[in-house]
């Protein structure tokens, strides 16, 4: 019986890894996100309550970060196991795939992909809460995944196997860690700010 208890209790921890792996991510998200706005000035605007619990499959736009010339509407894109690769198959199919015997930052074992099922992305409504007051400020749409995978990849038409980095294009999304997507924004605020102070000394 206390066999049966154990098994019972070891499965039901496998299975609640990943949400648990999830909910704390997504916790310590919205922590530094925060901290991040507030201390280079940008405005966080979440399209919705709970925000940072955002699922892949709600069409709906997360949140908001708006800087002073540019809007970066995010929709968050949870992987439940670090090892393992999204793959974006054509068009707005995507998998995610699981691996066997990988261990550390190298396969130091055999590494046997397990593929889950064939999804499709929404189309998601990167305009769902904003605001008219940000239209002369460049918007980038933003795919955070959060928690992020081991790989990015894309299977390109002649089925050969494209890496992705962060920040490329899928679609009309570009892909990012929260990292750097922060490290991206700091950039490019910096370099607007830049020419900015460059424009009024030239005056």
């Amino acid at each position: 019986m206390k066999f049966l208890l154990l098994v019972l209790a070891f499965t039901a921890l496998l299975w609640l890894f990943p949400h648990i792996r999830i909910f704390f991510k997504r916790i310590s998200l919205c922590r530094r996100l925060t901290a991040a706005c507030k201390k280079h000035g940008w405005t966080l605007s979440p399209a919705h309550r709970f925000w940072y619990f955002g699922r892949k499959n709600d069409a709906r736009c997360d949140v908001h970060i708006v800087t002073k010339h540019d809007v970066y509407s995010v929709k968050l894109f949870a992987i439940p196991y670090r090892r393992s690769a999204l793959v974006f198959t054509g068009g707005s199919g995507y998998f995610i795939r699981g691996y066997l015997g990988l261990l550390g930052n190298t396969a130091v074992m055999a590494r046997i992909p397990l593929d889950g099922p064939r999804q499709l992305l929404p189309h998601y409504r990167f305009r769902e809460g904003f605001d008219t007051a940000w239209e002369t400020r460049s918007h980038h749409k933003i795919l955070l995944l959060s928690p992020t995978s081991f790989e990015i990849l894309r299977m390109t038409q002649n089925g050969k196997r494209e890496v992705l980095g962060t920040g490329d294009l899928v679609l009309d999304m570009n892909v990012y860690s929260l990292s750097r997507l922060l490290g991206r924004i700091e950039q490019l605020d910096d370099h607007m700010h830049d020419r900015s102070a460059l424009a009024k000394l030239n005056r």
